[in-house]
């Protein structure tokens, strides 16, 4: 794939989230590259050191171990190179305070985890087809 903004990358503790996740998205934009690491500090390791590592777009759980999907997103925006990517918090609850912080730390977007696959393909079809509004 020579258009390197054209991946998506997904950073979450839970691997049945990666599978279905890459599942959907295959279904609903198969041209688009996905690849899933399992916690903030090995996103940023990988985000900074490797070159060819740079997606147009990054889905960030909001709870995970070791460093939360706040403290991942504050370091993520502090990388230069990320600037133009889209990073959304992607989390099993809504939390208004969460969403306002995630708002101020230069996240996209904060979506609730749908329940269905269904849902998730309709959502994943919206925002790559740049119709989905996410923040109120």
């Amino acid at each position: 794939m020579s258009d390197l903004s054209q991946n998506c990358l997904m950073i979450d503790d839970d691997p049945d989230d990666h599978e279905i996740f890459e599942l959907c998205l295959r279904e609903v934009a198969p041209g688009i590259g996905f690849r899933a690491l399992s916690s903030g500090p090995e996103a940023i390791g990988v985000l900074t050191s490797e070159s060819a590592c740079l997606p147009g777009w990054i889905f960030l759980d909001m709870n995970m171990p070791r460093m939360n999907g706040l403290a991942c997103l504050k370091e993520l925006r502090s990388i230069e190179r990320l600037q133009n990517t889209q990073i959304y918090m992607f989390s099993t609850t809504k939390q208004h305070d969460a969403e306002m912080q995630a708002a101020s730390l230069g996240a996209a977007a904060f979506i609730v985890k749908p329940e269905r696959p269904s849902e998730l393909r309709q959502l994943l079809s919206s925002l790559f087809s740049g119709t989905g509004k996410f923040f109120s």
